[in-house]
């Protein structure tokens, strides 16, 4: 049996919120609204549960919600359901969280027919009807827990991103920015990828312009030069750059835990240790050399990154260490080094075929990687996170690449990965 919400161009419903709304409840209204006038060229009316008496589109964690026993299972996971003549659209596991808005946002689009193809172009079909089945029922949560398409935009992205379910926002946003944290919290927040930034980050604890004349003991030594140098990589067994690294990291864990709790919003989910952007190889010093013979460039890379998070996780328990594992040191390490478990691995998938998936012949040398990887991690019992490319590294021409995604990211999500990052941006030289 079909129950009418619209019948040309009119209706009987209202769209009906918590008494006591978050302030994720009132913009999933105010985005159902919204659509609804695009679609249909109605006007919903936003009631106050307490307030109201007839047909409803409930919205977020409502009383009535609650009496029907309609309830979300974890954060991100949405809920869309008719009971009786009524809608919910509900989601996370309280008010205040994501899921109520992926909801609305999953009601857009798969039921109106609205796609965001962009921050500026999106698709308005146009409607005068609208009625949904009576045992309508449909529910889900976000394949990956990390989703992020990087982009150069800031605060204007918010909605683009949030519309297509995006979670992730940029290390050097919010934190002690009022306007932004209020946005987040309109938005169910965010992850946030701490400072001082989320990849090659070791240059930025320890910049070579400022360190170098100081302590060019705490930077890789090169054979061919016979000397450090102040252009490649740092020395990772340097005792007093260790501790140097972890003053820092500590540093930013503590305040970043006060301006999150002054601001009511999210710590930060991981803090990056990972290497400079150079085609150099790591230190050539006795210690390093040994280390990297000893388990390859990645398990020499992972020691340095596993000595950090673990005497970061005894102070911290809830922080995560992330790394790249990238160009010279992609390969997994050639001892029986893993990383501990609060240690998140980013395998970057750089140097394959970006038209064709991760299946196609010539990916076949990175598929393997990734399952070598996958099983590490596992072993370890730590997450694995995706650098994706999406346009073009080395070349400067345009590559209609979007259609390889699907394969390629069941793939990954059948070897356990719980995060991906997409590189989309454009060149700019």
């Amino acid at each position: 049996m079909k129950i009418s919400i619209i019948q040309n161009s009119t209706t009987d419903y209202s769209v009906v919120i918590p008494h006591n709304p978050h302030k994720v409840e009132q913009t999933a209204a105010r985005e159902l609204v919204l659509y609804f006038k695009k679609v249909y060229g109605v006007e919903l009316s936003v009631e106050s549960e307490a307030l109201y008496r007839g047909k409803a589109i409930y919205v977020g964690h409502t009383a009535y919600a609650y009496e029907a026993g309609i309830s979300a299972a974890s954060k991100e996971n949405w809920i869309i359901k008719m009971h009786g003549d009524n809608l919910v659209l509900t989601g996370g596991t309280n008010g205040g969280d994501r899921g109520v808005l992926y909801s609305v946002y999953h009601f857009i689009e798969d039921v109106m027919g609205v796609r965001w193809w962009n921050r500026w172009k999106e698709y308005i079909p146009s409607s005068s009807e609208l009625a949904l089945d009576s045992d309508m029922c449909t529910e889900g949560t976000p394949a990956f827990s990390y989703r992020k398409i990087l982009s150069h935009k800031r605060i204007d992205d918010f909605f683009y991103e949030a519309r297509n379910r995006g979670n992730v926002i940029m290390e050097d946003d919010g934190l002690d920015d009022e306007a932004y944290n209020e946005k987040l919290k309109e938005l169910g927040g965010a992850k946030h990828m701490a400072r001082p930034g989320h990849v090659h980050s070791l240059p930025l604890y320890c910049p070579p312009d400022e360190y170098f004349e100081k302590h060019p003991e705490w930077f890789a030594w090169s054979d061919a030069g016979n000397k450090r140098v102040s252009y490649g990589h740092y020395c990772l067994t340097n005792e007093e750059f260790f501790e140097y690294i972890l003053q820092k990291l500590t540093a930013y864990i503590e305040e970043d835990m006060t301006l999150a709790k002054e601001a009511g919003i999210e710590t930060p989910c991981f803090y990056s240790i990972s290497f400079p952007d150079v085609i150099q190889g790591f230190c050539q010093c006795e210690k390093c050399k040994a280390l990297e013979q000893k388990g390859g460039a990645s398990g020499y890379a992972l020691s340095f990154v596993n000595r950090l998070a673990r005497a970061v996780g005894e102070k911290y328990p809830h922080v995560k260490i992330e790394t790249l594992m990238y160009s010279l040191y992609i390969d997994p390490p050639k001892d029986d080094t893993i990383p501990e478990k609060n240690v998140i691995i980013r395998l970057a998938q750089v140097y394959v075929d970006i038209i064709h998936n991760i299946h196609a012949k010539g990916n076949r040398w990175y598929l393997s990687l990734l399952e070598a990887w996958s099983a590490i991690c596992k072993k370890a019992g730590c997450e694995l996170y995706i650098w994706e490319y999406m346009y073009n590294l080395f070349f400067d021409f345009p590559m209609p690449i979007a259609c390889r995604l699907s394969d390629t990211f069941k793939t990954f999500y059948d070897c356990g990965v719980s995060g991906i990052f997409v590189g989309n941006q454009g060149r700019t030289t």
